[in-house]
């Protein structure tokens, strides 16, 4: 029994080891929630349920004169035709729009302070559309759109319009801009915008001149370009429905799971769509089923969020998914930010990371000098874990004697339990440590994984990018250079480790490192990972070499001494 029972133990630090080893590589990602999961704040309700509702506390409609009643055009404005359409432009500190007055949706939103692609001029661009698609802001009301209404400016905040026909903010000076035209039905509609000058918050006011004759209620739409078929951005940076229920919870909506059509309507306080690092997220001020989310076609995704019957405000929140500044604007924005169930512990990391950052100005030097921190911080826990591991070790050709000698299980069992208090060795005392700082290890990875701040953040050499997977080009092949590296020091490692492993077990591990490398190679790992798990193995090295040493010389001291080495290489490197 106690022969067993060691062994379980045994077996236990090696799951764990491979687990941990697992989650570092997979993705950390929620299943996705349909709307029929009850407490997703999803309703239940049917279409018929839904307009008898909003019929029964929506004013009887006003009837439209025939004679206003425009003919409806089939399909969406072509990329000539909002060329052609007049177009306003809105810049602020943070953001350039432009704004077709042909269904006054948004057809350009760059982020003034993020490239499009590594070392690119041009500015990233939140609205995506093909030809003949959809575009964000369109305005849906009596089963009809504004598509092809031709929207004229009929009031903007004096001061702000340049000589080149831009809107520009300055200062504390906000824009409001409203534009009138006539929906299809012969209605009256206005559509105002509300931009602020130093925010990636603004709003969208639509007004109807009365009711749809439906008396349905108004939405607004954002839309999106994404071909989600055989595209290998996904991969590294998956884009995904967010939404807050009414019941504070998370609803979390994979692109590949949304069908063609619209779902029904959900109950939330806000919906996003977005990838990792940007996002578009809408605020309804309309409380009850205010959003549905759905695709047209293949490739174009729609988050939709409701109004009245005659008047809808939305606030909309479009820009970058950096966790403090979401969390200064409110509305738990910031829980679009999605670390996975070690969260708590990737923020205050992150923040450290940051922290480092504003001192060094390099992202990779301060992935380095957090890594070492931390690896200092647990040295204690990891000098307990090495000597009881080797306590084991050392008592092996004891175990391996009892084993030969004793058949009867239960007797193998007492004899065991006899030798590990005899030399005071706890068989569970080389895990424990492991099990402490996991959780610690894979928030710093979530955090690295997912942070905005790392997009095209440089480090040194060929490393210009420690959100992308890196690799040094000779002769136009990338070489995954710091991944060897990686892999290299991870096998050294495993090596040193003392182990109470039989030959055959030890082999097992000992091919974990080529395994795991591989899993990198091929998987579009950010170089910042990579980065992290070379440093890390590189000080466990040196801590276990001065922990077998028969020297006496202090570990903690010897790890702030690697450590130093360590980052001065790191510097060096970024002034090549």
């Amino acid at each position: 029994m106690e022969d067993r029972r060691t062994a379980i133990a045994i077996l236990l630090c090696i799951l764990v080891v491979m687990v941990y080893q697992e989650l570092f590589i997979a993705p950390l990602t929620r299943p996705p929630l349909t709307p029929q999961v009850k407490n997703a704040g999803f309703s239940k309700g049917t279409r018929s349920e839904i307009k008898t509702t909003t019929q029964s506390t929506t004013a009887a409609p006003k009837p439209v004169p025939s004679s206003k009643v425009i003919p409806k055009r089939n399909g969406h404005p072509t990329i000539a035709e909002l060329n052609k359409s007049p177009v306003i432009t809105v810049k602020t500190e943070l953001v350039t729009a432009r704004i077709a007055q042909l269904g006054g949706r948004i057809i350009e939103y760059r982020l003034n302070n993020y490239a499009a692609t590594l070392g690119s001029k041009e500015r990233y661009n939140l609205v995506k559309y093909k030809e003949g698609g959809l575009t964000p802001l369109a305005v849906y009301s009596g089963g009809l759109s504004d598509d092809f209404v031709n929207y004229r400016i009929t009031g903007a905040t004096a001061n702000l319009l340049t000589k080149d026909g831009t809107y520009q903010l300055r200062g504390s000076k906000e824009l409001v801009l409203k534009l009138s035209g006539t929906f299809p039905d012969g209605r009256s509609v206005t559509k105002t915008f509300h931009f602020r000058p130093n925010s990636y918050l603004f709003d969208v006011t639509v007004d109807f001149s009365a009711p749809p004759a439906d008396g349905s209620r108004i939405w607004l739409e954002w839309a999106e370009y994404i071909r989600v078929k055989d595209n290998p951005d996904l991969r590294i940076n998956p884009k995904k429905f967010t939404a807050l229920g009414l019941n504070n919870k998370i609803i979390l909506t994979e692109l590949k799971n949304v069908e063609v059509g619209l779902r029904e309507p959900m109950e939330v306080e806000w919906s996003s769509i977005g990838d990792k690092y940007f996002m578009a997220s809408l605020i309804p001020t309309f409380k009850g089923q205010n959003a549905r989310i759905g695709r047209e076609g293949e490739n174009t995704f729609l988050d939709r969020v409701a109004g009245e019957a005659e008047k809808a405000k939305i606030t909309i929140y479009a820009g970058p998914k950096e966790y403090r500044a979401l969390k200064k604007i409110g509305y738990q924005l910031e829980r679009n930010v999605n670390y996975g169930i070690f969260a708590f512990l990737a923020h205050p990391l992150l923040w450290l990371l940051d922290f480092f950052y504003s001192i060094l100005g390099n992202y990779g030097l301060a992935i380095i000098l957090l890594t070492l921190f931390i690896k200092t911080l647990f040295l204690p826990l990891t000098k307990a874990s090495f000597e009881s591991m080797r306590a084991m070790q050392e008592i092996q050709p004891e175990m391996k004697a009892l084993r030969e000698r004793i058949k009867d299980p239960n007797q193998l069992n007492k004899e065991m339990m006899a030798l590990y208090k005899k030399h005071n060795v706890n068989p569970m005392g080389g895990c424990l440590p492991i099990l402490i700082q996991l959780p610690v290890f894979l928030g710093l990875y979530n955090a690295l994984r997912g942070a905005i701040e790392l997009r095209h953040a440089p480090f040194a050499l060929w490393i210009t990018d420690l959100s992308s997977q890196c690799g040094l080009e000779v002769m136009g092949v990338k070489i995954p250079v710091m991944i060897l590296l990686m892999g290299i020091s991870m096998f050294v490692q495993q090596w040193m480790t003392p182990s109470a492993m039989d030959p055959a077990q030890k082999k097992v591990m000992m091919f974990m490192p080529v395994f795991i490398t591989f899993i990198f190679i091929i998987s579009p790992f950010p170089s910042g990972l990579v980065l992290y798990w070379l440093v890390n193995n590189l000080i466990s090295i040196i801590q276990q070499t001065y922990l077998r040493s028969d020297k006496k010389a202090n570990p903690l001291h010897a790890t702030l001494i690697a450590s130093g080495v360590i980052f001065a290489l790191g510097y060096i490197l970024t002034l090549l």
